[in-house]
């Protein structure tokens, strides 16, 4: 209940802000046209801004973008660029609702995650084309893992995998932290990850 209140609040605010969004700005341009552009030329690995390669971001934006618009069968008004960052806001607030609640209970996550969910630079990123969005929920699911792994399974529950007798939550963190660089680039989403973590173990 606690995170479908939160997620239909979430939602809401989201969707209206969408529904009033106005134009694509400058930045935004950027996803909305590799998108289409990658719609067209089916170039999944690179894309592209005009006839040029666009090489200053990884595809993992574009990709996300291209499987909505197919999904929702057209890329050609700005709401159809915009659901993804949303989609990607969301998830944000849905981990930190479910690590917070889990550390400090259930009120401290409800509350983190209305929180998370108001502050204007976050809903301006996940309700505009933005790419560096989809790096969010990325960190958000490497640190909630970290930490389940950490601090919050229970001791001797290890399970035999293909990687040996390790919690499955630290294959999702490694997992995760090696698809930062599939959102913004190699290294600013792992420094992002590890810097809390390095603090956390030193201390």
């Amino acid at each position: 209940r606690d995170y479908l209140g939160v997620a239909l609040f979430t939602v809401t605010l989201y969707g209206f802000v969408l529904a009033v969004g106005g134009p694509l700005t400058m930045h935004e341009g950027v996803l909305s046209q590799t998108t289409k552009a990658m719609l067209a030329d089916h170039d999944w690995l690179v894309p592209h801004y005009g006839d040029a390669p666009w090489l200053e971001r990884p595809p993992l934006p574009q990709w996300i973008s291209t499987a909505i618009c197919a999904l929702i069968g057209r890329c050609d008004r700005e709401w159809n660029v915009r659901i993804g960052p949303a989609l990607a806001g969301l998830l944000t607030v849905l981990l930190t609702v479910w690590l917070s609640g889990r550390l400090f209970g259930r009120g401290v996550g409800i509350v983190s995650g209305l929180a998370l969910a108001t502050m204007y630079n976050f809903v301006r990123y996940s309700t505009l084309a933005e790419a560096d969005i989809f790096l969010a929920p990325i960190v958000a699911g490497a640190l909630c893992a970290f930490a389940h792994a950490e601090m919050l399974s229970v001791p001797g529950t290890e399970s035999g995998n293909f990687v040996g007798k390790r919690p499955w939550s630290i294959l999702l963190f490694f997992v995760l932290l090696g698809l930062t660089n599939l959102a913004k680039g190699l290294v600013f989403g792992t420094v992002l990850t590890l810097a809390p973590i390095g603090v956390f173990l030193v201390w």
